[in-house]
């Protein structure tokens, strides 16, 4: 079994055994095509002869479609890296920075909610009383923004 730790303290098991990507869907098959097709594509454009640098050239091209990729998916993680809000109206720029704290910083959105975003990737709702509920969180840097743990335990299924 392997740990992961969750989001505001909490912590699943998961068993490393398990198939945790889930079935191959239709995307995963395009996604590989793709990925294929852009090296044969290199090595169409370098025209090679020789069998192991073609090779060399596609993999080298099916890196690179895998690499580019990636900076997309980084470049727009840059772009949006808050949440929407709680009533679903505010998108990542529309939030203005309030100010930094020993906590994180903190952002308003235009409906005049006020979060806090920790260093650990913790989106939370600061009630005007002070309290902080959770709201959403992310497991990697840049990454999605998933609902909080409280959420997951409310809709979970026995």
């Amino acid at each position: 079994m392997q740990k992961i730790l969750c989001e505001f303290g909490k912590a699943d098991t998961v068993d490393a055994n398990k198939n945790v990507m889930g079935k191959i869907t239709i995307f995963t098959v395009m996604w590989i095509v793709l990925v294929a097709l852009f090296g044969l594509g290199m090595v169409a454009l370098f025209d090679v002869e020789n069998p192991l640098v073609a090779l060399a050239v596609f993999v080298a091209g099916c890196l690179g479609s895998v690499v580019a990729y990636r900076l997309v998916l980084n470049l727009i993680g840059r772009l949006n890296f808050l949440p929407s809000c709680r009533n679903k109206q505010c998108s990542a720029r529309k939030y203005v920075f309030e100010r930094q704290s020993e906590e994180g910083a903190y952002y308003r959105c235009q409906c005049d909610d006020l979060y806090l975003l920790t260093e650990n990737d913790h989106f939370e709702f600061a009630t005007p009383d002070g309290t902080r509920q959770a709201y959403r969180c992310r497991y990697e840097s840049h990454g999605q923004w998933w609902s909080a743990p409280e959420i997951f335990e409310k809709y979970r299924k026995p």
